[in-house]
């Protein structure tokens, strides 16, 4: 099963590039080339992951990431800031914004796949955590249902 990604850049060489170097991580990758396209494509095909450039024309990434955030539809999905700016400020206005990585340009091929396979590997941990929950919930519905029917037969005796 491969997972989607959706790069926001308005650069055709970043797209080209990424999906070279993020080819062996076997992902969907979509593109879109401003603020504008991303939101609606994230909004349409709720993608694993998003990689947004921040200094893009019109909308910039973190406007990008803003409304991504507020919209009941995106919020939960990963954000990953791709900037030339490797401002600690810029930086922590991203975090603060609600990315969970911010990679600095120039990117490292190896850096990129091992921060993207790090995300996909704790969005799977969480799945596992959720599903383990639920069990753990049935269980507990299960041992209140026993408890219920060993009440009842004792009464009976």
């Amino acid at each position: 099963m491969h997972k989607e990604l959706l790069v926001i850049d308005d650069s055709i060489d970043i797209h080209k590039l990424l999906s070279f170097w993020l080819k062996p991580e076997q992902l969907l990758i979509h593109s879109a080339y401003n603020g504008e396209e991303g939101i609606k494509k994230a909004e349409l095909l709720l993608p694993a992951l998003i990689l947004v450039d921040i200094d893009m024309p019109g909308m910039d990434g973190f406007e990008v990431c803003k409304k991504l955030k507020k919209n009941k539809k995106t919020m939960h999905i990963p954000l990953v800031f791709l900037s030339g700016m490797s401002d600690t400020i810029d930086k922590v206005k991203g975090f603060d914004l609600g990315a969970i990585d911010y990679v600095t340009k120039p990117f490292h091929p190896a850096e990129l796949r091992a921060r993207v396979r790090a995300i996909f590997y704790v969005q799977q941990l969480e799945e596992n955590l959720k599903h383990e929950q639920q069990r753990v919930q049935e269980l507990e519905q299960m041992i209140k249902v026993m408890k219920k029917q060993i009440t009842e037969l004792k009464s009976l005796s």
